[in-house]
């Protein structure tokens, strides 16, 4: 294990490249990019000059660039710049809130952020650099965006225990159709393919969505235990919900993998995708039937 050195304050996005660079973002204001060489870590510069402290961070498919969502309202995406030896940043969009998700579709040309003022948006980054495409409001603020693997979907995760999705080849116009789970809200979303999204956060279980021919549907539970449809209606009541942040009810007892709130979710290609929560585990599951 080699412990990275730079940063003085909490690192709070980590992100590696699909050749093997690793970015870093902490609440220093700061950000480097990691390369190893020789067994040995190697840091790049990263002129970031954001105001306040990055939230999160996510490179391009492409590995040419990577973005960074800040608590200034607003967001950046740094290229690398040879004159200046650096990985200069260019600010896209702004917000009334701090961003706190960001996405990259699938080409690299298009990037999607969510911001803490309810409102997400898919921005150009590459022929108009900095033009939003899309936009959208929420009744709540946005905990996470996703594309789908080829593009066509761009999906949201409202605070509100609802996740919506929008069909872009329907035009930036077209509405976003809104899916409610009736437990405690998403904080992060990865598409397993293209019709099927799953959706994780306090209910402490990965939560799979369809889409069927009459649209997004929610499944339920991937985890083995008969927990999904257990604690949807406890917690619609206000004492069941209260249940649930104690950790009193069924749905805890049930649990087989994580134990406490699922705060990351990625999806690893062929029906397969990890998780991590503030229990310490990492947990990798494997979907079959849901994908076709």
């Amino acid at each position: 294990m080699d412990p990275l050195r730079k940063h003085t304050q909490r690192v709070t996005g980590l992100s590696f490249s699909s050749d093997g660079l690793l970015v870093s973002v902490s609440e220093d204001r700061t950000a480097f990019v990691w390369r190893q060489e020789g067994g040995s870590w190697i840091t790049s510069n990263v002129e970031l000059k954001a105001s306040r402290a990055p939230l999160c961070v996510s490179w391009a498919p492409d590995s040419t660039k990577f973005a960074v969502g800040t608590s200034g309202k607003d967001f950046s995406v740094c290229m690398w710049q040879a004159d200046a030896d650096a990985w200069v940043a260019k600010r896209v969009g702004k917000y009334k809130a701090a961003v706190g998700a960001i996405a990259w579709h699938p080409t690299s040309a298009y990037i999607a952020s969510g911001s803490f003022d309810c409102n997400c948006n898919v921005w150009d980054v590459s022929e108009h650099f900095g033009q939003s495409q899309v936009a959208e409001s929420a009744a709540s603020w946005i905990n996470a965006v996703a594309f789908s693997e080829q593009g066509q979907f761009f999906a949201f995760a409202p605070n509100d225990s609802s996740v919506c999705f929008k069909d872009l080849q329907q035009g930036p116009d077209a509405p976003a159709s809104r899916v409610r789970w009736r437990g405690l809200p998403f904080l992060c979303i990865a598409f397993v393919g293209d019709r099927c999204l799953i959706a994780c956060g306090y209910d402490k279980l990965p939560v799979l969505f369809r889409h069927e021919s009459s649209g997004w549907q929610v499944t339920g539970s991937v985890d083995s235990a008969p927990k999904a449809s257990l604690g949807a209606g406890n917690a619609s009541s206000f004492q069941g919900a209260k249940n649930v942040f104690k950790g009193s009810t069924k749905q805890d007892k049930d649990s087989s993998k994580h134990t406490n709130t699922i705060t990351t979710c990625a999806s690893h290609g062929g029906g397969q995708f990890s998780t991590s929560g503030l229990d310490g585990q990492v947990v990798v599951w494997q979907l079959s039937g849901q994908l076709s």
